[in-house]
């Protein structure tokens, strides 16, 4: 567990042995720290911050220390820095990566979802998202992704735990409900309408 105002980095991981032959690699999401919503913040204009580094070096340093195969984890931040770490670490840990389950997290960077080492894990991650997601809808996902019904509504989703399960599964929805796409869809216009610099201004007077 790692707080760094200096660098602006909040970043925090665990492997857990669950005792079915397998190492499995979680990062945690964004803690009440306010440089882990700024590092949140950077990520609408930086090519990488400061906790994705550490995941894909953290990612490494668990592979070495095991010979079990890999299965990684996280939700919001933590999703995104799993799918970040299978997709920049080294082939051969991406080898042994078994699955990769996101839950209601942020996308890649167009530069991350367009390079080969997503593209190879892309097939192997298991993304859910609430219906009325707006943190998992955000950047590039072009992985299919599992729709689950919520006892709460609006971002009082992104809780996993007013998720719906019955016995070990998720209840499954059709679809994200019209509001979260109408979000999604604004939030992608103003990444794209504005160049990076600008994206930093607003991050940093915010």
């Amino acid at each position: 567990n790692e707080i760094d105002p200096c660098a602006e980095k909040q970043f925090s991981a665990i492997t857990v042995y669950p005792g079915d032959g397998t190492a499995c690699v979680i990062y945690r999401g964004t803690d009440g720290t306010v440089v882990g919503w700024k590092e949140d913040c950077t990520m609408t204009f930086a090519d990488r911050i400061p906790a994705q580094a550490d995941a894909v070096q953290y990612l490494e340093v668990a592979a070495r220390q095991t010979p079990c195969p890999l299965r990684l984890a996280g939700h919001s931040k933590g999703g995104n820095l799993a799918v970040y770490a299978a997709s920049l670490c080294s082939p051969a840990t991406r080898g042994r990566i078994l699955d990769v389950h996101s839950f209601d997290a942020p996308g890649q960077t167009r530069a991350v979802a367009e390079g080969e080492g997503y593209r190879s894990v892309a097939p192997r991650v298991r993304a859910y998202i609430p219906q009325s997601s707006v943190v998992g809808m955000l950047f590039s996902h072009t992985e299919d992704y599992v729709v689950v019904k919520a006892s709460s509504f609006g971002l009082f989703q992104h809780n996993p735990y007013t998720w719906q399960i019955r016995g070990a599964r998720f209840v499954a929805a059709d679809q994200v409900t019209r509001a979260s796409g109408a979000i999604s869809a604004a939030m992608r216009h103003w990444f794209e309408s504005l160049p990076p610099e600008k994206r930093r201004d607003y991050v940093d007077a915010l």
